[in-house]
């Protein structure tokens, strides 16, 4: 899983399934840090239109584990995935969030970010539902 290297996040795409979400989290070049982190993230977040957080999207790479996570805020519950569900694929990581759902009628668009350990190396990045 790109070697536990943070890496620029230049597009997300989401693919909704009858009772999935996949996403596929576009990247870049890998950010110069002086030491390498102990952890780093992507993912996307969904809003109501009045700017209310509904659903947290992630993927997070750490030193022993690779995992996977949503967080519906409406109703604080949340779901995790291990690595399996997890695919390097070089440029792109892709994230397989089964028995998932996302309402994209009731939100305004979803944008994509990027940290490592907690803080934001990228915000507002472009999402694509297919």
């Amino acid at each position: 899983m790109n070697a536990l290297v943070p890496r620029e996040l230049l597009t997300v795409l989401v693919h909704v399934g009858a009772d999935s979400v996949t996403a596929t989290f576009d990247l870049g070049d890998a950010y110069e840090l002086d030491v390498a982190p102990d952890y780093f993230s992507y993912g996307f977040a969904t809003v109501e239109h009045d700017g209310t957080p509904v659903k947290r999207f992630g993927v997070k790479f750490g030193p022993d584990k690779t995992t996977a996570h949503i967080y519906d805020m409406t109703n604080n519950t949340g779901a995790n995935y291990d690595a399996s569900h997890i695919t390097d694929r070089d440029t792109s990581v892709v994230v397989h969030f089964r028995d998932a759902s996302l309402d994209t009628t009731t939100v305004v668009p979803l944008t994509g970010f990027g940290s490592v350990e907690g803080e934001d190396v990228a915000v507002a990045v472009p999402v694509q539902v297919l």
